[in-house]
């Protein structure tokens, strides 16, 4: 089985994929690309993930985002009104 259809197969994004074996997702990337050859024994990591991901399917899981506050409720500088970049400096040196 090829790097991208075993990493479609589960579900995974490349850089999942590469974290659950231990390489970067770059160097995944140019797996799946074709630049570079994946090392020999990578399918024995990739039965060894496969079988932990059958027992803990929550691995496969994505993270969730950060939702960030709009609004009201959103936090304002501390400084505000406060002279900013050129201005504080032409009031320090008068």
């Amino acid at each position: 089985m090829e790097v991208k259809e075993w990493r479609l197969h589960f579900g995974l994004t490349q850089t999942q994929a590469a974290k659950l074996i231990g390489y970067s997702n770059l160097e995944w990337s140019n797996w799946e690309c074709g630049n570079n050859l994946p090392p020999r024994l990578l399918h024995l990591a990739l039965s060894a993930v496969a079988a932990k991901i059958r027992k803990k399917p929550e691995l496969t899981k994505r993270p969730k985002r950060k939702k960030y506050k709009r609004g009201k409720d959103r936090k304002t500088r501390s400084d505000k009104g406060k002279p900013r970049g050129r201005q504080a400096i032409n009031q320090t040196s008068a």
